[in-house]
């Protein structure tokens, strides 16, 4: 198996006064654009769990793995928002035992590929354009669900879903798809 070093937040008091953050666009001279303090630690073994998919369950594990073959290879923000989003939420229905919602949260294009991540030195990474591709996130990490899902999820799904929500993040077969941000599953 091969060994790695991750990168993993490190903690920093200054976080009992104040939320980690980072700002991916410009801001005024003089602003810190984070508070965050990262480590590289040891190497760490990851291991290949391919063979052993279905050992892993959702309720068991937080977490499992499902394959599907994903059909759509224009990722316009019109074509995610109403092709891809039913699509994949229709899919985690069919497939995820006891789910009777999918609530999107958020969604955005990620990519490796430099050519649709480069933006020009001058300038600014427009959050507010899902179409515009960001690189994948290079830090170990769980998501945002301690921070947004709880809180939409919890003002926008009925009280029957909420004592049982289990959390899915999808990235799809798609080397240009969305990535990150999540599907959450709710059950009954």
């Amino acid at each position: 198996m091969p060994n790695v070093q991750l990168r993993y937040l490190e903690w920093n008091p200054v976080y009992l006064t104040e939320k980690p953050y980072q700002i991916i666009t410009n801001v005024p001279e003089g602003c810190p654009t984070t508070n965050l303090s990262f480590r590289t630690f040891k190497e760490e073994q990851i291991h290949n769990v391919r063979g052993d998919e279905s050992e892993y369950k959702l309720d068991d594990h937080g977490f499992t793995f499902l394959k599907h073959e994903l059909v759509m290879e224009d990722f316009s923000t019109c074509n995610v928002e109403r092709q891809y989003i039913p699509l994949m939420s229709r899919w985690l229905r069919d497939n995820i035992k006891d789910v009777h919602e999918v609530f999107v949260f958020d969604w955005r294009l990620r990519s490796s590929n430099e050519t649709k991540t480069s933006v020009a030195p001058d300038a600014e990474v427009d959050l507010n354009d899902l179409g515009q591709y960001i690189k994948p996130v290079e830090t170990v990490h769980v998501g945002m669900l301690p921070y947004v899902p709880n809180g939409r999820l919890l003002s926008n799904t009925h009280a029957a879903f909420r004592p049982k929500s289990r959390w899915s993040s999808s990235t799809g077969k798609s080397s240009h798809g969305p990535r990150g941000g999540g599907l959450d599953a709710s059950s009954l």
